[in-house]
């Protein structure tokens, strides 16, 4: 079996990295102990932190993933890995994509669905740790990317967190793929007008026209034929690519817009937009759109 550590490049993500206490800066005493996360290669502070912060090297993060993969029998030989680390070590993102669980929608079928791990971390807290298991929608450019909340390991570093429990999260990547397929079947059972579709947009957390013309100009079908998995799609759409629309011109009446790539940095931009569609799943508004056709 293929292991992770043969699939992706750790030189950089192995580098040395202490957490250091800090009593003074430019001589002057602190009253509160600092704890300063340090790159020893680069001889560089990464971050600074309480003392309830707690260090996760992606050494052991990595090491840990892959002796568990193992151990669950998620078998990397057909499967595709992302592994991407900011230059200055501050933050990661891991994909894995299993090439051999791929599901097919009931009323789309050239609509498929790979299933599919994502793993997050970061040593200056910018994103907490993620543990998930996901789907990654192939057929569309949007490319909708469909998270479990239920076995989801979402912790912030603190000294309560254990990293080894954490990956038993990884036995249950068998009911979640069947759980994650129930749910989207039930989403495009849900059949949508075109006003449905606009209280549902309005529905997204801090919703502006800009934000409106983003969601409209990637919803695939048209309004009066949409399902809940079309503005599913759309909004996670919105969450995974780091776009914003500029309004053109300055007249109050003008509703032109141009997409453009947004200056955020990407993961910082997916972690606050992820939190955006959260919020939607559990608004009033989505909910009651779902619990209709539960109750159907």
């Amino acid at each position: 079996m293929t292991t992770l550590l043969n699939r992706i490049d750790t030189t950089r993500a192995f580098d040395p990295v202490v957490l250091q206490p800090l009593n003074h800066i430019n001589n002057l005493e602190l009253n509160k102990p600092q704890f300063a996360v340090v790159d020893v290669s680069k001889n560089k502070i990464i971050a600074l932190h309480g003392d309830k912060y707690l260090l996760l090297p992606y050494k052991a993060i990595l090491e840990g993933l892959s002796k568990s993969l193992e151990k669950y029998g998620m078998s990397l030989d057909n499967a595709e890995v992302k592994f991407t680390l900011a230059n200055d070590l501050s933050r990661f993102k891991l994909q894995i994509f299993f090439n051999d669980l791929i599901y097919t929608m009931q009323s789309r079928k050239n609509d498929n669905l790979k299933f599919g791990i994502e793993i997050v971390s970061s040593y200056d807290a910018s994103l907490i740790f993620q543990l998930r298991f996901m789907f990654y929608r192939l057929i569309c450019k949007n490319g909708l990317k469909s998270w479990s909340t239920d076995k989801a390991v979402l912790n912030k570093h603190t000294t309560n967190f254990n990293l080894e429990h954490a990956f038993n999260t990884l036995n249950h990547f068998k009911p979640s793929y069947i759980d994650m397929q129930k749910k989207l079947e039930i989403f495009d059972a849900v059949k949508l007008t075109s006003d449905d579709v606009d209280l549902l947009f309005n529905a997204v957390p801090n919703i502006n026209d800009s934000k409106k013309y983003l969601l409209n100009s990637v919803l695939e079908v048209k309004k009066d034929q949409a399902s809940l998995f079309d503005v599913y799609n759309a909004v996670t759409n919105y969450s995974t690519h780091n776009q914003r629309a500029i309004k053109i011109g300055k007249r109050s009446d003008n509703n032109s817009f141009e997409i453009r790539k947004n200056t955020q940095n990407d993961l910082l931009s997916n972690e606050t937009r992820e939190l955006e569609v959260k919020k939607f799943l559990a608004s009033k508004t989505f909910l009651s759109y779902l619990n209709n056709r539960i109750a159907a």
